[in-house]
């Protein structure tokens, strides 16, 4: 009886409403007074539900694309050892061992993670922590050796050297050896592509391009591969042995979507460091940034990287702290003495 009643009050408000607005504003059927004002509020409306109509992803996905392992030369010398295997076990939710010997497990797994390890020297300090005697026949190279098996401030000492003698030129030969590299990117690929699980888990190839342009300017980029280890093997990624300048890598992104039919893009680092250069009114060599420039930019770098643990991008220009650049602001940070320290 109670579904016949309202089925008659939906009937009759329905029909009542198409009455004209002279009509009287009330009306009384079997099923209860009908207020024209009360009813009213409930057609023609917006709809209520935020949900209805959305065609775009609505669910955020939670990962890492600048995350350096043993594999990177400066982070094994400061005492990394966890590998790249073991850092995407662990971003899957798995319990492993940090460097420092504890446990160490997540709160939830990641969605996706890139090892993002430079291109730099890709696996080779690994070789000398662990005193491949090919390697340490190079003074420089066995000195690293005895530097990070000794720890503490000798170990820091070799970082601070390697990112020296990186940024000048000037690494032993064992170290910048393409043929080695590109062995080892392979074995990189294969690593990543094994814990790739579509649908679950997104294992990104990718690497770290690590200009230092002039001795120190910091022009770091992250390269990600959209592909799989077949297409990432066909190309060598780029070192700064290749070259410092961000043009060209955008030149060796463009020759390898063209050789492989793949994707790739870079994102560039927090430029705290950049010493002004990461934005600035000229490319890096001295030459005026044209319409060519910010185009190719536009098209190979839409993403750029706010924190890590160096410092934010999120500081306004008026801050106290500058750095020693003309242009501050583009490389200005309050947190970044803070960060600095707590990495010691």
């Amino acid at each position: 009886m109670a579904n016949r009643s309202a089925t008659v009050l939906i009937a009759s408000a329905a029909a009542w409403l198409a009455l004209p607005a002279a009509a009287q504003q009330s009306v009384t059927t079997d099923g209860g007074t009908i207020d024209r004002t009360e009813v009213e509020r409930f057609f023609n409306q917006p709809g209520y539900s935020p949900y209805a109509g959305r065609s775009f992803p609505s669910r955020p996905l939670w990962g890492e694309i600048h995350l350096h392992t043993s594999w990177s030369p400066d982070a094994i010398a400061a005492g990394t050892r966890v590998g790249p295997d073991e850092a995407l076990q662990y971003a899957k939710g798995a319990e492993i061992t940090s460097s420092t010997g504890q446990k160490v497990r997540l709160s939830r797994p990641y969605d996706f993670m890139m090892v993002a390890d430079h291109s730099d020297a890709l696996g080779v300090m690994s070789g000398v922590l662990e005193g491949d005697p090919s390697l340490l026949t190079d003074p420089k190279l066995k000195e690293w050796h005895d530097g990070m098996n000794a720890g503490g401030e000798k170990a820091s000492a070799v970082v601070m050297e390697m990112i020296t003698l990186q940024s000048q030129g000037k690494l032993p030969k064992a170290v910048t050896d393409p043929n080695v590299q590109f062995d080892m990117w392979h074995n990189m690929t294969e690593i990543v592509e094994s814990h790739n699980e579509p649908g679950r888990f997104t294992a990104l190839i990718g690497y770290e391009w690590t200009s230092n342009y002039g001795g120190g300017n910091n022009l770091h980029r992250n390269v990600v591969y959209r592909d799989g280890k077949t297409k990432a093997d066909q190309v060598r990624p780029l070192t700064t042995f290749d070259t410092e300048i961000p043009n060209e890598l955008w030149d060796w992104m463009a020759a390898y979507e063209e050789k492989t039919g793949g994707r790739v893009l870079a994102v560039p680092h927090n430029g705290n460091l950049s010493n002004g250069l990461m934005f600035a009114t000229e490319t890096p060599d001295g030459k005026p940034i044209d319409a060519k420039w910010a185009e190719e930019r536009a098209r190979w770098e839409p993403l750029y990287e706010v924190t890590q643990s160096k410092g934010t991008s999120e500081q306004h220009p008026s801050s106290r702290h500058r750095t020693s650049s003309p242009i501050s602001r583009f490389g200005t940070s309050t947190t970044l003495p803070a960060c600095l320290r707590n990495q010691a």
